[in-house]
C-alpha cells in the first residue's frame, strides 16, 4: 500500500502529524479494450529484382504423324522442239552403165550411167557431149570411186573377187559392163550369177532399128536454174543443187528440187528389200522440252497422331516481389481500464535525523 505526504514537508517522520497526513492509494484497474486498428501507412520503396530462373530443357520431339494422300499428276508439259533433218539416204540411179567411150557419146541415151576417171556419170540427155566432169558437158556426176569410210551407197569401180569380203551391203558395183548393188556384208559369188548382188541396170545393147514416133518424152536434163522456173514445164528434168535428177511435176514449179512437190526425183525400180542392218548406236538425247505447268495442289493428308508430351522444364527465375501495400490506419485509443487494486504497502524508509524542535502554538 503506498503512502502520500500531505503537508508535513519532511517525508519522513513518523509523528501523528505526518501520519495523519497520508492518505492511501487504490489499487489499478483491469487493462482497457483494444482500440481500433489504425489507417494502413504509405507504401515502402520497391526490394531490389531477384535473378532470373535458368530456362527447362525441351521436352522430346512428338512422333511424325502418317504421310498425307498423293495430289493427282499435274498437266503434261508442252511438247519438245523437233530434232534436227537426218542425212538424207543414197539416191537410186538407172540406165545402162558402161565405161565412157568418146566414140560412142552419139548412142548414149538420157538417163544412161557411164564411168569415167574413177567416178560414176548419168547422161543429161540423148547423145550427150563433151567429157564427163568438165563444165557444161552432158553428163552429172553421181558417185566417186574414192572409198574412204565407205558409207553405204559408195562407189566400187570394178568387181574383183579379191574385193568381196570387203564389201558392204549398198555399195555400188561395176561388172562386165552392169552396174550391181552388194546385198549383204561380205557377198559370194559374182554380180550376175549371185543373188548377194542386186542389178540395177543392163548393159547397153545393140542399137534396134528406127521405130515410130512416140509421144513427147522427158526434156533435156539441165541445171536447175532458180531464175527459169517459169518456164519449166511437166517431164522436163532438171539436175537439183544435190547433184540427183528430178522430173518436173507442173508448169513453173515453186520452190527448190528435193522439197518442193513440184519436183520428182528420177529414180529406177525399187531393188528387193536388203537384209535387216545391225541397230545403230542411240542418238544424243534431244533437250528436254519446257517445264509444265504445275498440277493442281492435292489434299491434305490426316493430321498424324499428337507426339507424347515433353518433361516439364525447371522452374522459372522468381519474379519482381510486389510494391507493399498502405499501412493501415491507426485505431480508436481504447478505453481506460478498471482503477487497479492497490499494492501492497512498501516497507517503512530509513528513519531521518531528528530535526530541529518546534515551538507550540
Amino acid at each position: 500500500m503506498a503512502y502520500m505526504n500531505q503537508g508535513c514537508g519532511c517525508g519522513r517522520c513518523n509523528c501523528c502529524r505526518c501520519q495523519s497526513n497520508i492518505i492511501q492509494a487504490g489499487q489499478a484497474g483491469p487493462p482497457g479494450p483494444m482500440g481500433l486498428e489504425g489507417p494502413m501507412g504509405p507504401a515502402g520503396p520497391m526490394g531490389p529484382a531477384g535473378p532470373m530462373g535458368s530456362a527447362g530443357p525441351m521436352g522430346p520431339q512428338g512422333l511424325m504423324g502418317p504421310q498425307g494422300l498423293m495430289g493427282p499428276q499435274g498437266l503434261m508439259g508442252p511438247q519438245g522442239l523437233m530434232g534436227p533433218m537426218g542425212p538424207t539416204g543414197p539416191s537410186s540411179t538407172s540406165g545402162a552403165s558402161a565405161s565412157f567411150d568418146p566414140s560412142k557419146s552419139s548412142q548414149y541415151t538420157q538417163g544412161q550411167l557411164v564411168y569415167y576417171n574413177g567416178s560414176l556419170y548419168v547422161a543429161n540427155q540423148n547423145s550427150p557431149t563433151g567429157t564427163p566432169g568438165a563444165s557444161g558437158s552432158g553428163f552429172t556426176e553421181l558417185a566417186t570411186g574414192a572409198r574412204g569410210a565407205r558409207d553405204v551407197g559408195s562407189f566400187v569401180p570394178t568387181f574383183s573377187p579379191a574385193l568381196a569380203p570387203e564389201l558392204m551391203q549398198g555399195e555400188l558395183v561395176i561388172y562386165n559392163g552392169q552396174l550391181y548393188q552388194v546385198a549383204r556384208n561380205a557377198p559370194s559369188g559374182t554380180p550376175g550369177a549371185s543373188r548377194d548382188f542386186t542389178p540395177l541396170s543392163g548393159g547397153a545393147g545393140t542399137p534396134g532399128p528406127t521405130g515410130p514416133t512416140g509421144a513427147a518424152g522427158l526434156a533435156a536434163a539441165a541445171a536447175f536454174n532458180p531464175s527459169r522456173t517459169d518456164s519449166y514445164q511437166p517431164g522436163q528434168i532438171v539436175v537439183g543443187p544435190d547433184g540427183t535428177p528430178y522430173v518436173v511435176q507442173q508448169s513453173g514449179p515453186t520452190g527448190l528440187p528435193g522439197s518442193s512437190p513440184g519436183y520428182k526425183p528420177l529414180t529406177g525400180a525399187p531393188g528387193p528389200t536388203g537384209a535387216t542392218g545391225a541397230a545403230g548406236t542411240t542418238g544424243v538425247a534431244g533437250k528436254d522440252g519446257a517445264t509444265g505447268a504445275a498440277g493442281a495442289t492435292g489434299a491434305a493428308g490426316a493430321t498424324g497422331t499428337a507426339g507424347a508430351t515433353g518433361k516439364d522444364g525447371a522452374p522459372g527465375r522468381d519474379g519482381i516481389p510486389g510494391r507493399d501495400g498502405i499501412p493501415g490506419r491507426d485505431g480508436a485509443p481504447g478505453k481506460d481500464g478498471a482503477p487497479g487494486k492497490d499494492g501492497a504497502p512498501g516497507k517503512d524508509g530509513a528513519i531521518g535525523p531528528t530535526g530541529p524542535t518546534g515551538t507550540f502554538i
